[in-house]
């Protein structure tokens, strides 16, 4: 099922960064760039998770949040309020919406994600469709290089075959004089 995420911000920057960084949940993004629409796009669309900028146009996000908040279908949804690090963030204000959280712009998509998988918990499973059947274990091996020639130049002995040890998703030789670790 597919993460449902309303996205109340002018900015086409924000909504590039919010589609890249929650793109393997299964994102299906409503954005919109006014405060008075927003309400009225959240019901009709009930979105798993709402991030809205508190500086919109017509209404503040802190006012919209507010609308969500008291609204009885959405009275569930998850509210991240946004705002620019120029800007001052109004505390109160923020308490008084109802928000569960608060993320300044520019954001990481860590950031981002971490408060997605933090409200929205039941979209952890959708990131890899196999976690919510198994537990993917930790998985360490080592491939043998048997079938590559050694590498000789004239006039030297012909080096060993190495192996290549997996771990953490990086690969190194440790037989090497140089042990680089490759990304």
């Amino acid at each position: 099922m597919a993460l449902k995420v309303l996205l109340a911000d002018d900015s086409a920057a924000i909504k590039k960064v919010v589609q890249l960084s929650l793109q393997d949940l299964g994102l299906e993004l409503k954005s919109i760039s006014s405060g008075k629409d927003a309400i009225e796009l959240a019901r009709q669309f009930k979105p798993d998770i709402a991030f809205i900028d508190v500086m919109l146009p017509q209404k503040s996000g802190y006012e919209v949040a507010m609308e969500i908040r008291n609204d009885p279908q959405l009275k569930n949804v998850p509210i991240v309020l946004l705002w620019s690090a120029f800007m001052a963030f109004d505390e109160a204000k923020y308490k008084k919406s109802g928000a569960q959280a608060k993320l300044e712009k520019p954001f990481e998509s860590k950031a981002l994600r971490s408060l997605v998988l933090e409200l929205a918990p039941s979209q952890e499973a959708s990131a890899n469709p196999l976690a919510q059947h198994i537990d993917l274990p930790h998985i360490e091996f080592e491939i043998p290089i048997g079938t590559v020639p050694p590498v000789k130049k004239k006039g030297e002995k012909p080096t060993q075959p190495r192996a290549i040890s997996m771990r953490s998703s990086r690969f190194t030789c440790p037989s090497s004089k140089d042990d680089q670790v490759l990304p």
